[in-house]
């Protein structure tokens, strides 16, 4: 059984490194869980862990289906985050505006 060996790419993508008191917030989360969000994450290793195999390659179309399928979750994750922030400055704007309103009739009388 023969192992796949992906070679080094020649430019290294830059690393993530978040502040130590984030990393620590994260970790006490648990968010850090999937290996994708290690600081330290190795994409040599990842794809020979995902594909060992010559033969392992026939699942590849599964996998990639499988990755397409995480980040149009991911997509619409943070779009409905997105518009959920929107809404709440929208809804805070509003409240800030009421609240001036009153402050001032307060003064009028």
């Amino acid at each position: 059984m023969d192992t796949l060996k992906v070679k080094q790419p020649r430019e290294i993508m830059p690393v993530t490194i978040y502040e130590k008191d984030v990393e620590e917030v994260l970790e006490e989360l648990n968010l850090n869980n999937d290996s994708l969000d290690r600081p330290d994450f190795d994409v040599i290793a990842y794809i020979n862990e995902m594909f060992p195999t010559e033969q392992s390659l026939t699942n590849i179309d599964e996998a990639i289906a499988d990755t397409e399928k995480k980040i149009l979750e991911l997509d619409t994750e943070t779009r409905d985050i997105v518009r959920g922030r929107w809404n709440s400055e929208d809804e805070g704007q509003e409240v800030v505006q009421e609240a001036m309103q009153m402050i001032q009739s307060l003064f009028v009388r």
